[in-house]
Order: C-alpha cells, then structure tokens, then sequence
C-alpha cells in the first residue's frame, strides 16, 4: 500500500508530501521503534511504535509521532496494522529495514517513551527545559539515523 504524509508530527523522518510504502504486518511481529500506521476510529495515525504492553489480557499498542511531547491513546492490538518499509521523497527512496534505521528506531523509541513520560500538559520551568532537549535530541537523533 502506499500513504501520503500530510502533517508534521513525524518529523524530520516524515514530512507532508512524502510517500510511504506499506506493508501489513503480524501484530506479534512488529517491534517497538517501527513506523506503524494504524487505524483508530475513523483517523489513520501513522506513528512510531515505542510500547506493546498487555491491559486487562488485552495487547495494547502506544505510539508517538517523533515531533511530539505525548503519546497517543493506546491502541487495540487487535486493530489492523501497516508497518513502513520505505519513505519516497521526491527522486530519493530511503529504506527503513536497514540495521541503521532499525535500531535507530528502537532508540528513538526509548527516548519518546522517556519523553511521554514526563508530559505534563502545563510544566513548571525546569520540566519544560527538560522536555525541549528532549525533543530536539530526538530531531537529532532521526537526522543521524535516517541520514536526513
């Protein structure tokens, strides 16, 4: 399947206008740091995966897009789930099965767990510095991994 980016949460690994290459993936087999695209309600989020956990007997999906401070809703791990395999901008294609952009991500998503972690909608000073270094470590980090 293909996918056209429209918003900004995902940058700089996914920016409007990008086309994403999607495959259907095994819930069981897609591993925190992915980029998922995955539907909830009547949105399709595509997002990186930074936690599988298991509520209620339940698998239970959380994603965050990389550009931003909080994670979304936790999703049904029953609910359909594409996992992207390339990022087409303009003349360039650039894999996300790489070694690089694979572990990158598993990084990645550590650091947006840590980051989601400590969203609080109004911080004080101290938190709100900690939260921007955060976020622009992130930005860094995706420029690196993904040689952006």
């Amino acid at each position: 399947m293909r996918f056209n980016v429209y918003t900004t949460s995902m940058q700089p690994v996914l920016r409007p206008g990008d086309a994403l290459i999607v495959e259907g993936g095994a819930i069981a087999e897609v591993t925190p740091g992915a980029i998922v695209v995955v539907r909830n309600g009547n949105v399709w989020i595509v997002h990186r995966l930074i936690r599988r956990r298991v509520v209620g007997g339940r698998l239970c999906l959380q994603t965050k897009g990389d550009n931003r401070s909080r994670a979304d809703s936790g999703i049904d791990g029953s609910a359909p789930i594409g996992v992207v395999k390339s990022v087409e901008r303009g003349e360039r294609s650039l894999s996300l099965l790489t070694w690089r952009a694979r572990h990158g991500g598993r990084v990645l998503a550590c650091l947006s767990r840590a980051q989601a972690g400590l969203y609080v909608p109004a911080p004080g000073v101290l938190r709100r510095l900690i939260m921007g270094g955060m976020r622009r470590g992130i930005y860094i980090l995706a420029l690196l991994v993904y040689k952006l």
